[in-house]
């Protein structure tokens, strides 16, 4: 699945917004997603029922591959909500580690870091 990224300005901010997994219904090890410049990120995952989830970072100069899952940001995520990082990172991507009975979604905002 490729990430599609929407670029939104509201209230004078400029967000990124990006589905990093949509309705995934057994594991996956997602995609990376670059991210550099994003002062603060936020995960809304929906649709938990007895899966584990890790939001995992890379600073990878190079896209990793998929099947590398970087150094995970967190705690192991089991329920619906809204997780926040604001550690920076080149590269990030959700997965789904152990498989359960729900239809997975997570979606990503990013605010970038303001220039001047």
């Amino acid at each position: 699945m490729a990430i599609d990224l929407n670029i939104r300005e509201q209230l004078n901010a400029v967000v990124y917004l990006a589905t990093l997994i949509d309705a995934e219904t057994s594991t996956t090890d997602g995609e990376w997603f670059y991210c550099a410049g994003f002062e603060s990120m936020s995960f809304h995952v929906d649709g938990v029922s007895g899966e584990t989830l890790h939001i995992c970072g890379s600073n990878n100069p190079t896209k990793p591959v998929n099947t590398v899952h970087g150094i995970q940001l967190g705690s192991d995520i089991t329920a619906d909500g809204l997780y926040v990082t604001v550690t920076p990172t080149v590269w990030i991507k959700a997965r789904i580690s152990v498989g359960g009975a729900g239809t997975v979604s997570v979606f990503f905002l990013g605010v970038p870091k303001k220039t001047r």
